[in-house]
């Protein structure tokens, strides 16, 4: 199985098992929706092979075209597009909460049972693991790096390229939302890093600003 398949099947499937049957699927026989939506986001993927740059990138058009498939036939069944976008943006949610941790972990670099070198770490390691785990279908600036901020600029998203070049910009903020499920448990499970994201691409905006800021918990 190729690396695009892989990720087709797997996100298909997280999807599939984090939605709500009984308002969304119908009647409808769940092996016959996956093959539906696989048979889908695969053509998807076979159009769409000049986006892949990398082996990252593969990942990427696998996970955002059965998205994109998943999102077509939600609307088919639902007859209503505001619908399935919340169909499938929720369905993300659930799959991205129960993985935070981990995700924290491996993206930021750091161990959430040592927030005092939290900020550290990431101020580190923000950019080259945003490029290790994305590749080069994104692009990253440093805007601050000093003692107390991490200010990180992102030009290029995948996701944003994706669902403009079909007409389906509007599914982009179901990714960025899926930041905010980690950024919310950072948050909870470490004080000492503070995080904004005050303009994004999906938004229309230049770039996603990503701005970490050290907190200095120690009282006076």
């Amino acid at each position: 199985m190729t690396q695009i398949a892989r990720a087709v099947n797997e996100t298909i499937e997280q999807i599939l098992a984090s939605l709500d049957e009984s308002t969304a699927l119908g009647t409808k026989p769940a092996d016959s929706l996956r093959e539906t939506i696989t048979a889908q986001a695969l053509s998807l993927c076979a159009n769409d092979r000049s986006l892949i740059v990398d082996p990252q990138s593969e990942r990427l058009l696998g996970f955002s075209s059965a998205v994109l498939a998943t999102y077509h036939l939600l609307s088919e069944l639902t007859e209503n597009s505001q619908e399935a976008r919340r169909l499938v943006g929720d369905a993300l949610v659930r799959t991205a909460e129960e993985g935070s941790t981990t995700y924290i972990e491996a993206r930021l670099g750091i161990r959430l049972d040592e927030p005092e070198s939290a900020f550290d770490r990431i101020a580190n390691c923000f950019i080259e693991r945003g490029e290790s785990r994305f590749g080069s279908a994104f692009r990253y600036a440093q805007d601050v790096l000093d003692e107390e901020r991490c200010f990180v600029r992102i030009e290029k998203c995948f996701f944003d390229s994706f669902f403009r070049t079909h007409q389906a910009e509007d599914l982009t903020p179901l990714l960025c939302r899926l930041d905010i499920v980690w950024t919310e448990e950072l948050h909870r499970r470490c004080s000492t890093v503070a995080f904004s994201r005050p303009t994004t691409l999906a938004a229309g905006d230049d770039a996603c600003r990503f701005q970490f800021v050290r907190v200095n918990t120690e009282r006076s």
